[in-house]
């Protein structure tokens, strides 16, 4: 903690807060946080009218209305408050999050300015190169600096309203911007990419907590299974999590360090997926399902030179779970038992479960 107080000393310039706006940006993402991992950086100036707020300078915050607000609409037990006295009579504060990677992100708020601090120059340096890849396609916060030395990243942060209010139509205009962004890539990166098919996809699948599924995915995915699938640059996380919408209306797309190469299927499906499996919400399945995307997923497919109506919805979906799970052991993570739980549970409640029924099924 120590050194982190140093970095903050030298590099981070602490904000004039709304204490609302910091609670709600961090409500939205409540679901993400590991408890005990946040640490909100708060200080007043230490005069006759704030002396009552603390025990002292350096202890907990005792009587601070603005602080009690922002944990009361984030949830204290996430967090640690550490207060300190101010040259200025303004409430300031700044927020350091531990990511589930083992980063340090520093929000910057006077600046608009987040700072990731990285444990190791490869997955910095991966990170960074995200921005020359996707900028030319994606609205992307701007990088403000990359520093080998530091290992630091530092970007713009955007202020935005958090997905957990948006109406379903807010969602679906969302998807399909952002997929005009992903059939704008295909198409101007389509000639440097290799292949695979759901056959190459499936080879590796036989043994372990896998092998009662995935003949089931290979027989879903049938009519798609020698179809040579183009593979591209994709960011690997892409969800309503990650995109940021502006109060203007216009997007964002965020958090980038898990990017990589994968098929042109997987952007696409493994938002529908995340959304199952991190939120319970089979919506976007059930509506995909129901041929409500059919059209963008047309256009952006045909950059590919695939043609989405020659199968039916199920087998993208199935070919699309073949990938995420051959990726999965790909990367030499280790496949607990669960995980082939989650991909079960997913198939059979959301893809193959009559639609008259999927409704009424929790994921």
């Amino acid at each position: 903690m120590h050194v982190l107080y140093q970095e903050i000393g030298k590099r981070w310039a602490v904000m004039k807060s709304n204490a609302k706006q910091m609670a709600l940006h961090l409500q939205a993402n409540s679901q993400f946080m590991q408890q005990g991992k946040y640490i909100v950086f708060a200080n007043y100036a230490f005069n006759k009218n704030n002396r009552r707020l603390f025990y002292n300078t350096f202890n907990i915050v005792r009587e601070s209305s603005v602080i009690k607000h922002f944990l009361k609409q984030s949830g204290s037990r996430l967090f640690t408050v550490s207060v300190t006295s101010a040259e200025k009579d303004d409430f300031q504060a700044g927020i350091m999050i531990v990511t589930r990677g083992g980063e340090l992100k520093l929000f910057d708020f006077s600046k608009e300015e987040v700072m990731t601090i990285y444990k190791d120059k490869k997955q910095m340096m991966h990170e960074a190169e995200a921005w020359s890849v996707f900028s030319p396609y994606y609205p992307m916060p701007e990088l403000i600096e990359t520093n080998q030395d530091t290992m630091t990243i530092r970007e713009s942060f955007v202020w935005n309203r958090p997905n957990n209010i948006w109406s379903i139509q807010e969602k679906e205009e969302v998807m399909n911007s952002v997929l005009k962004h992903t059939g704008s890539m295909i198409r101007s990166r389509i000639h440097l990419s290799s292949t695979t098919s759901g056959t190459e996809l499936a080879a590796d699948m036989g043994n372990g907590p896998l092998n009662q599924l995935w003949p089931e995915l290979v027989r879903t995915a049938e009519p798609l299974m020698a179809v040579r699938l183009p593979i591209i640059e994709t960011h690997g996380d892409l969800y309503f999590h990650n995109i940021l919408k502006r109060n203007d209306g216009t997007i964002c797309i965020i958090d980038w360090e898990g990017w990589k190469k994968a098929t042109v299927l997987y952007d696409l499906f493994n938002w529908i997926f995340e959304e199952a499996r991190r939120f319970r919400d089979g919506t976007l399945c059930i509506r995909y399902r129901k041929g409500y995307y059919d059209e963008v997923l047309v256009s952006v497919l045909s950059g590919a030179g695939l043609d989405f109506r020659s199968a039916p919805r199920e087998s993208w979906i199935s070919l699309f779970l073949l990938e995420r799970m051959h990726l999965h052991l790909e990367s030499g993570e280790h496949f607990q038992r669960e995980y082939a739980q989650i991909y079960q549970q997913f198939y059979e409640d959301w893809v193959v479960r009559p639609l008259n029924e999927v409704k009424q099924k929790k994921f």
